[in-house]
């Protein structure tokens, strides 16, 4: 099972398995190698590093331990070390005592033995660290990336948007100026109109005065 099911709780409760292959346990099914209680960090340290999870812990351990390697190596110079606790000696005094007394049960149990043994454990904990990163990025492509290719559509949608505004806005603006264009096209040409209109009344109703003048005068001729 991957880190991210002590963070996140996994809906189909699956364990995952690391594809490595490793050599087979030698030791007895039923011997455990409890968790010890490791030695807490430095506050410099606890800064670098941040939070740690106990739970995240546990699980690395039992990875460690499922993948024993065969014979005395760092996690029963772990445990022994635990099991010394008792004694109140600091945790480099406990694995000395340890490996003294595992070499005097193994002769060709060496330092650079175990310190190899300690590069394979590592080597252990990364392939875990990768698979829940890899479980951690599936889990932000589905929960995050989505969302966020989303919000740049709606974004790009907005901007769209909002030039069509501008240019209906542009657009508006003409039409305002035509129509004020036409309104004073129309005054002046009303203004025309109305006064040729005025004159040719005018000449009219004169034309229509001299007749009816010239009517009168006619009727008083003595002819």
């Amino acid at each position: 099972m991957g880190l991210k099911s002590f963070f996140i709780k996994d809906s189909e409760g699956e364990k995952q398995k690391t594809n490595v292959e490793t050599t087979p346990s030698t030791k007895p099914a039923e011997q455990s190698i409890p968790m010890p209680q490791f030695t807490p960090p430095t506050t410099t340290t606890t800064n670098s590093i941040g939070e740690v999870d106990e739970s995240g812990l546990r699980h690395l351990w039992e990875v460690l331990a499922e993948r024993n390697l065969p014979g005395p190596d760092y996690l029963e110079i772990r445990n022994f070390a635990e099991s010394l606790r008792v004694t109140g000696d600091p945790v480099d005094k406990r694995m000395q005592s340890a490996f003294l007394m595992l070499r005097a049960q193994n002769p060709d149990f060496s330092k650079d033995v175990l310190l190899k043994s300690v590069e394979t454990y590592k080597t252990f904990i990364n392939e875990e660290k990768h698979s829940g990163q890899l479980q951690f990025e599936a889990m932000k492509k589905e929960k995050i990336g989505d969302r966020e290719e989303i919000i740049s559509s709606i974004q790009s949608e907005i901007e769209r948007k909002l030039q069509e505004i501008e240019e209906i806005k542009k657009e508006v603006e003409a039409m305002k100026g035509n129509v004020e264009t036409i309104k004073q096209e129309i005054q002046a040409s009303t203004s025309e109109i109305n006064s040729k209109e005025q004159k040719f009344n005018a000449t009219f109703d004169f034309f229509v005065n001299v007749l009816e003048e010239d009517k009168k005068i006619i009727n008083n001729l003595n002819i």
